[in-house]
């Protein structure tokens, strides 16, 4: 990004970087528990999946779908 005097190139600026900041609080949001908030904890490693993600107030899993980026969720007993 380059910024100059231009008030059209610092809004553009300002646009690029909150363009920047949505995409990471979003890519952020697929490690954090959808009812507490609270980031999940390492419980595991999936042979796919990879890293399974935790929270201790539910029992809730979850995993990052390495194909597709999206969050996968399943209720264990």
């Amino acid at each position: 990004m380059n910024f100059s005097n231009d008030p059209g190139s610092i809004c553009q600026g300002l646009d690029e970087l909150t363009s920047i900041h949505k995409q990471i609080q979003s890519d952020l949001s697929k490690y954090r528990c959808s009812r507490c908030d609270r980031f999940g904890v390492v419980s595991g490693v999936h042979d796919y999946f990879g890293i399974i993600y935790k929270c201790s107030c539910q029992a809730v899993f979850w995993v990052i779908n390495p194909e597709t980026g999206d969050r996968i969720e399943e209720v264990k007993p």
